[in-house]
């Protein structure tokens, strides 16, 4: 009997090890292959085993027990808080009237189908994305509640970075950020761990919170799937007391993951007519913005700084932007396409390899490539109809070439502080801008390699003729 045991014992191990060599073998040869990222990272030994164990079949078990239980008693918690907001009549229809709570109920349910659907991702991104679900919803009651209480607030004159991804607006919209006397944002830890609000003003408080946030979600992370933030550190930093991007703002409101649904299902996106980048959808999530941005508003009541948001998606929504912040200001800066292409279609691979079965649909790189372009098309195609609608006001908007600003960015900072203050920068604002930059330069970081043929895309297909002599013409 022992020795039987032990023989069936062995023969599981055997088998573990062949499927883990297997799947270990396709991870490399895939980046060996079609991705070539540099720094590629190895999931833990709990990842990969639990990717073999468990696989998709056993992920969908998982997913439906979560759904039926602690996601539906989490969904009914943001319902009846939804609920509550609508009778007190101080919180906008948009997000919680009948048809808000309806969209959220269809819209878990539609998540939970697709990640059960999908070809493309691995067990543990199945199960780890959807359960990530819980945390969204809990931040949903709690952000709705004090939404309530924000009701008089008003945002006035939001400053928006509204352009293509890889256009140096991260690093503008950082290196802004250091005038803390002029701006306020919110730090990715305020979006990761949005209850409390503490005040950007608190700063004791909100090192603490950036410490949590680290240990408690960024620290686990990294044991789980070694090596992968310091890879996509390579193409886009993401510290908890860094400012970020308004996306994920939108988890909360939404009640899953918003950018990384846009990548990790996108196929399944794709096929529901591209749901999440609906004009309709887009007018919720400024909604929504615009509550979490007035909370935060009440915490320093005396404060007259102003928002500077950002988030490349904007380019795509900009009127359903402009009616949720009528007296917005935008900045554009532009880049020709065939240096953004490359290098966002690399940011895709980068982001999703640890998430996805090597080779699966939606996985290579000249998919990935297409991808890019539709997501060019449809921001290009946002920004020329927005002009087009609305001729450059220089009050209210302002354009730079990626070629002027990123050289000279304190330079051309000192034009935003100009349209939106009458005044240049201060002197020692200008120092610690300078002293950022200088202390955050790419080369440090290293860099992936990219380039339009590793995604089958030509000069031809990007061509974006409408755009380029919109905005390109004096571009070198």
């Amino acid at each position: 009997m022992a020795l039987g045991i032990a023989v069936v014992s062995l023969l599981l191990l055997c088998y573990l090890y062949l499927k883990l060599r297997a799947a270990d073998c396709a991870f490399v040869e895939m980046n060996q292959r079609d991705w070539h990222i540099h720094l590629l990272p190895k999931p833990s030994l709990f990842a990969r085993l639990f990717n073999i164990i468990i696989d998709k079949r056993g992920a969908s078990l998982l997913i439906t027990l979560l759904e039926k239980t602690a996601i539906a008693s989490a969904l009914k918690k943001s319902v009846r808080q939804m609920e509550e907001a609508e009778a007190s009549g101080r919180v906008p229809a948009i997000l919680c009237d009948a048809a808000a709570r309806q969209a959220m109920r269809s819209r878990l349910a539609n998540y939970a189908d697709d990640m059960r659907a999908s070809v493309t991702l691995n067990a543990l991104a199945k199960v780890s994305n959807y359960a990530g679900a819980l945390h969204y919803l809990s931040n949903h009651a709690g952000l709705l509640k004090l939404g309530a209480e924000a009701h008089n607030e008003v945002v006035r004159q939001p400053v928006f970075i509204v352009s293509m991804p890889r256009t140096a607006t991260t690093i503008l919209h950082r290196t802004l950020a250091t005038d803390t006397s002029r701006w306020r944002a919110f730090d990715l830890a305020d979006m990761i761990m949005p209850l409390p609000p503490i005040p950007r003003s608190d700063r004791a408080r909100r090192d603490q919170l950036a410490e949590k946030v680290q240990k408690n979600f960024i620290e686990p992370l990294k044991r789980i799937y070694p090596g992968w933030y310091e890879c996509l550190e390579t193409m886009h930093a993401m510290k908890p007391n860094q400012v970020d991007e308004d996306l994920g703002i939108y988890d909360s409101g939404l009640g899953f993951g918003y950018q990384d649904t846009l990548m990790l299902l996108y196929p399944e996106q794709r096929a529901r007519g591209m749901p999440l980048e609906s004009a309709e959808l887009a007018a919720y999530r400024y909604a929504w913005l615009d509550m979490v941005m007035r909370i935060h508003q009440t915490l320093e009541p005396d404060s007259d700084k102003t928002w500077l948001m950002k988030d490349p998606n904007h380019t795509a929504f900009l009127p359903q932007l402009r009616q949720q912040f009528p007296d917005a200001r935008f900045i554009f800066t532009h880049r020709p396409p065939r240096e953004i292409l490359p290098s966002m279609a690399k940011l895709f691979v980068v982001f999703t390899c640890i998430f996805v079965e090597p080779g699966a649909p939606g996985t290579t790189s000249a998919e990935w490539g297409q991808y890019a372009l539709e997501k060019t098309n449809f921001f290009l195609s946002g920004i020329v109809d927005y002009t087009k609608a609305n001729p450059p006001d220089e009050d209210h908007r302002i354009d730079f070439l990626f070629s002027e600003l990123a050289p000279n960015m304190v330079e051309c900072i000192g034009r935003i502080y100009e349209m939106c203050f009458d005044e240049k920068p201060t002197a020692e604002a200008k120092a610690a801008m300078q002293a950022y930059l200088d202390d955050h330069k790419r080369d440090k970081k290293g860099n992936q390699p990219r380039s339009l043929q590793d995604f089958h895309l030509t000069e031809a297909k990007i061509a974006f003729e409408e755009y380029s002599n919109m905005f390109l013409r004096d571009s070198v």
